[in-house]
């Protein structure tokens, strides 16, 4: 082989190289980053709203526990009230 023809193998391989390999690698690379890109806003959109259901849920256990502790009260002031009327 001449030193031109092995000049135009290699360029011709380059070529190859650039518009099947490179050229298909930074397709799939920009829809990656597309993809993550629409990923982190959806993220920066929730997250308030996953928050507030984390507080909400919070305020609901101490409520379910307060109002336990009332009912638990009230029941022994109605024993007591009870227990004291019948004498």
């Amino acid at each position: 082989m001449t030193k031109d023809q092995l000049e135009t193998i290699k360029e011709t391989i380059a070529h190859s190289i650039e518009l099947n390999v490179n050229g298909k690698i930074r397709v799939l690379t920009e829809k990656m980053d597309n993809y993550i890109k629409s990923d982190e806003e959806w993220k920066k959109q929730a997250e308030p709203v996953i928050k507030m259901g984390e507080n909400v849920q919070g305020f609901g256990k101490v409520s379910l526990y307060i109002l336990g502790f009332v009912a638990a009260v009230t029941g022994a002031i109605i024993s007591i009230i009870n227990i004291v009327n019948k004498k």
